[in-house]
């Protein structure tokens, strides 16, 4: 599937029957593996600037637990397919959705 306008039809109907294939099957044990590593890699990147913005949060809301940060890397390892599953069939309502087209002005 290309960018081209022409193929926005498409497009649309390729994300929806995702979209739908997640709800009703869900993810593949190596999508969830994927996904998993995925986060895991973003949770050991750590900046100056993204811990200094994580210290300020929990110094401005001395009732969250900043132990936490730790416990997000055990969280995404113990997420299975069917939670995804459960989760897709929650939020993604097949019937509820916006379609927003940008499509390049001619000329």
């Amino acid at each position: 599937i290309s960018a081209d306008p022409a193929d926005l039809d498409t497009v649309v109907a390729e994300v929806l029957a995702d979209l739908a294939d997640l709800r009703e099957a869900g993810p593949t044990a190596e999508q969830v593996a994927i996904a998993q590593e995925q986060r895991t890699r973003d949770l050991e990147l750590v900046s100056n600037e993204s811990l200094i913005d994580t210290l300020i949060f929990y110094l401005l809301r001395p009732d969250e637990d900043p132990g936490e940060i730790f416990a997000e890397a055990a969280r995404v390892e113990a997420v299975t397919a069917a939670d995804l599953q459960a989760l897709a069939r929650d939020l993604v309502d097949p019937d509820d959705y916006i379609l927003v087209k940008l499509i390049p002005e001619a000329g």
